[in-house]
């Protein structure tokens, strides 16, 4: 089921939409407050281009927000597949931009990062009237999403851009308004500048999270001492003493480290699809000289310096990935060497503890052995006292040796007897364990 969005309801939420303007030696910024100042500002924008076709604007239109995580549920396509839904009541912006392409929208239903561009043809499908690239950064409070589209042969821009920081939007209108002749020089000058404010970003996060790890390598004290930029606070150290908040931050850095990688792996790829975007321009100006000769130059060389910039990030983002599951596997090993010390401490408290068992266990056999030898005598002796049997002076003394000597012979049978036919393990409650008699 394919869906579309209405980005009206989003664009325009809380007077947050802005339209910046730069045409000719004349620069506005406008906040767009209600759909009628949109549609008039999207008139205008249209007028212009048709009245004069070869001069050459940019018109951005920017909102707070990311569409893909904020908009209005979608609702489903009509049966007919060739039957083209557009925005509801948004349909010139739409065209304006070239959303109303079977490739538009799809940068408003995924969290994927993705750079890709289509072109416009006139009625004829012969000449290319447009080029539109659409830039999405991927998810997360770094999002930006941006469509861009280039008449030709004006090279006029008109571009709509999403940004989920509010910081990122006026960082790119304050780049816009200070790089001017950059931007009257390309139509790409905009592309150039929204990798800048991204490139910079990317740099910032990866930059505080090589900190944290840093921090990690200070408490453990695994690295040269003129290694470390960042020391753990008082605070800090009593967090990460704790075994299980230690091993805790470490996951949770590591997670960020491979997202990170994905991204700069992405901010190369977007280094090289900027660098693209400026071949498929020049390749469908036809031969028009409608860029000056530094013009491709300055652009190139501001697109090259910051894919560098990437490039050095992402070598730096994997040295750090390297060195901290290094310290990961570290801590795991110090961890467990720390837990097998503490359990052969036990083991050998336990042992002590056997001994004196065992000291106590031989007293009281050899206790248990004396009365097991004065027991029969002072049963016979009670008997004789009793006066129960009348034995004359003369075998009176055999009588008792006798009866005596009978109860040491029942006392060593009966204890041979519970001796033999009980285990040594059935003593212990967890005899049937030892034993191997479960039954499973």
């Amino acid at each position: 089921m394919k869906i579309y969005y209405d980005l009206k309801p989003f664009i325009l939420s809380a007077g947050q939409a802005r339209s910046w303007t730069l045409s000719g030696e004349r620069v506005a910024d406008e906040a767009l407050d209600d759909y009628d100042a949109l549609i008039a500002k999207v008139s205008h924008i249209k007028s212009t281009l048709e009245a004069t076709p070869t001069s050459r604007s940019l018109f951005l239109f920017s909102a707070h927000g990311d569409p893909s995580h904020q908009l209005v549920q979608p609702r489903p396509w009509a049966s007919n597949m060739n039957q083209h839904q557009g925005m509801d009541g948004f349909k010139p912006l739409e065209v304006l931009l070239g959303l109303n392409s079977c490739y538009g929208h799809h940068l408003y239903d995924t969290y994927r990062p993705q750079c890709t561009y289509f072109l416009e043809y006139d009625d004829s499908l012969r000449n290319v009237t447009a080029i539109c690239f659409l830039i999405r950064t991927g998810r997360g409070m770094h999002a930006v999403v941006c469509t861009i589209k280039i008449y030709l042969p004006s090279l006029t821009c008109v571009a709509l851009m999403f940004c989920r920081r509010q910081e990122d939007l006026v960082d790119i209108r304050a780049l816009c308004e200070a790089n001017q002749p950059l931007l009257r020089a390309h139509p790409l000058g905009l592309l150039s500048l929204l990798y800048d404010v991204c490139s910079n970003t990317w740099e910032e996060w990866i930059m505080n999270l090589w900190a944290e790890c840093n921090e990690i390598e200070a408490f453990t004290k695994t690295v040269p001492q003129d290694w470390i930029y960042h020391q753990p606070t008082p605070q800090r150290v009593r967090e990460l003493a704790d075994a299980d908040n230690l091993l805790k931050q470490m996951s949770i850095s590591d997670v960020q480290i491979c997202h990170a990688q994905g991204i700069l792996s992405f901010a190369v790829r977007l280094g090289d699809f900027c660098e693209q975007a400026i071949c498929i321009v020049d390749s469908h100006l036809a031969g028009e000289s409608l860029l000056l000769p530094g013009a491709k130059a300055m652009l190139e060389d501001r697109i090259r310096f910051t894919k560098s910039r990437c490039l050095a990030v992402r070598e730096r983002v994997e040295e750090i990935g390297h060195r901290h599951r290094g310290q990961i596997n570290l801590s795991y090993n110090l961890i467990a060497q720390k837990e097998s010390k503490t359990s052969r401490t036990v083991a050998e408290i336990n042992l002590d503890v056997a001994r004196v068992t065992a000291t106590d266990s031989r007293t009281m056999k050899m206790i248990g052995f004396l009365g097991l030898i004065c027991l029969p005598p002072t049963f016979t002796t009670s008997l004789w006292q009793a006066n129960i049997f009348e034995i004359s002076g003369g075998i009176n003394g055999l009588v008792y040796m006798g009866t005596t000597l009978a109860c040491y012979l029942v006392v060593f049978l009966v204890g041979m007897y519970v001796r033999v036919s009980r285990s040594p393990l059935d003593r212990y409650s967890h005899a049937s364990l030892m034993s191997g008699s479960i039954v499973v």
